[in-house]
């Protein structure tokens, strides 16, 4: 899959990788230039269709694509972690994960 520049500029200030614990590469994880973008970024996605699910105690948003995918902002440190559904094809998981990850960014950048 070729990227633009925009989009490789984008994707290393998030910086995604495979979560540890991943062996099926369902789970994805990046970080927020700072945890203040994390309400910011909530904000932005719900604009564009995904549900917000909850919100817990411990400063978790947890964020439904429409698709099924689920975007988890953690408030005290920033991070963002990708659960892709686990009905996604295997040899679409890394690239559907870069677009996520890539929505992320734009939702950080947007004003």
């Amino acid at each position: 899959m070729e990227l633009s520049a925009l989009e490789q500029s984008r994707l290393a200030v998030v910086g995604l990788e495979r979560d540890h614990c991943c062996v099926h590469d369902l789970s994805w994880r990046c970080d927020l230039d700072g945890a203040d973008a994390v309400h910011h970024v909530a904000q932005r996605l719900r604009e564009h269709g995904y549900a917000y699910r909850e919100v817990t105690s411990g400063g978790l948003i947890e964020l439904r694509h429409p698709q099924r995918h689920t975007i988890v902002l953690v408030a005290s440190t920033g991070r963002v972690q990708i659960r892709l559904d686990r009905l996604t094809p295997s040899e679409q998981r890394e690239a559907l994960a870069i677009a996520l990850a890539l929505e992320v960014a734009t939702a950080a950048a947007a004003p």
